[in-house]
């Protein structure tokens, strides 16, 4: 592996480390080990590692605690200078990761992609042995939080059979597969709420262990029954190949920079000589969500940003976002998060 983490080709498996972080999560390269600070983000009652970046490689964090047996937890607010490969090998772990900010791909040895993208939440089975690189893209702030655990632990807490689940569900608890697979889906403003409690936990002590616990599992909930309500199976994260990732991933950043004033599809389509349809298709399965959606996605962001950043009148940053009317801005804000503009900037003045 270079100095800035980039990894030389892969093999099928590794061996799996003794270490439950290292068979939970992927590895943070750049990074040390450093002394729980108080308080941390989310110690009280319950021991927190903590990793930080190595400058000049790059500033941020993750820290990982045990909320209860067999369930962990990671947060994680980073940026890196370089583009950088974490790898993780598999350990038969679901995996519920919520992208904040940020966007990775995650790429195995065969040559299969899949890319993660801020705004989105993911449910993930990685079968022991596998071995996979999540990668990082330079200047690219990761704010996320992943909870990683058994099958069993949640079989034993619902008090269910696998064959008991709706059908989008079972395939994660009777998983025998050697391949990994996923789905991707939104982030919702509750979701959204519940990490905010678990990152900020009004509690102290042991009640704060408990507050932690309970929020967590109430996140799982979450996007479990959001992956029981969706009935579009194009969510399913499928196989693409890398000659068709590298194009539609040129076209998505070519959107992010261009996202208060898009190209039509067709024109796009055009720039990056590819058919319309394997362009929308082709973005819809790659990213999980419509080049109309992603655009939308992008430009949210950006806003939610600027509010939260700088001084800006409202309807300022609705025109740099691409919005020539107010209103139109302030609903398409509140339709993405579920406050309107005004809401958003008070509540984060105010500590949310």
């Amino acid at each position: 592996m270079s100095d800035n983490g980039a990894a030389s080709p892969l093999p099928d498996r590794i061996s799996p480390s003794g270490d439950w972080i290292g068979r939970a999560f992927p590895t943070m390269p750049n990074a040390v080990e450093v002394d729980t600070p108080q308080p941390a983000n989310l110690h009280g009652g319950f021991p927190t590692r903590r990793f930080e970046v190595i400058r000049p490689h790059g500033v941020g964090f993750r820290e990982f605690v045990t909320p209860t047996e067999n369930l962990h937890l990671m947060l994680a607010d980073l940026c890196y200078e370089h583009d950088t490969v974490a790898k993780a090998d598999g350990h038969d772990f679901l995996k519920f990761h919520f992208k904040i900010s940020g966007h990775n791909l995650v790429r195995f040895a065969a040559g299969h992609e899949y890319l993660l993208d801020s705004g989105k939440s993911v449910i993930a089975y990685h079968p022991r042995g596998l071995l996979k690189d999540d990668c990082y893209a330079a200047h690219a702030r990761e704010c996320s939080l992943t909870l990683s655990c058994t099958t069993n632990m949640l079989l034993e807490l619902m008090r269910v059979q696998p064959d008991d689940l709706p059908a989008p569900l079972a395939r994660y608890f009777t998983a025998k597969s050697p391949d990994f697979f996923c789905h991707t889906l939104p982030l919702t403003p509750e979701m959204l709420d519940t990490i905010q409690a678990i990152m900020r936990p009004r509690y102290g002590d042991h009640l704060r262990r408990l507050h932690i616990e309970a929020r967590s599992l109430d996140l799982i909930c979450l996007l479990l029954d959001t992956l029981t309500r969706s009935d579009a199976p194009s969510v399913t994260a499928r196989k693409l190949r890398a000659g068709d990732v590298d194009v539609l991933r040129a076209a998505r950043e070519f959107l992010h920079a261009h996202s208060a004033a898009p190209p039509s599809i067709s024109a796009l389509a055009r720039r990056f000589g590819i058919n319309r349809t394997k362009l929308t298709e082709g973005f819809r399965l790659a990213f999980g969500q419509t080049i109309y959606d992603y655009v939308q996605s992008v430009r949210m962001q950006q806003a939610r940003q600027l509010l939260l950043d700088t001084d800006l009148p409202i309807a300022l940053v609705g025109e740099k976002v691409g919005y020539e009317r107010q209103t139109s801005f302030a609903t398409a804000f509140r339709r993405h998060f579920g406050f309107a503009p005004r809401d958003m900037k008070r509540l984060h003045r105010s500590g949310g």
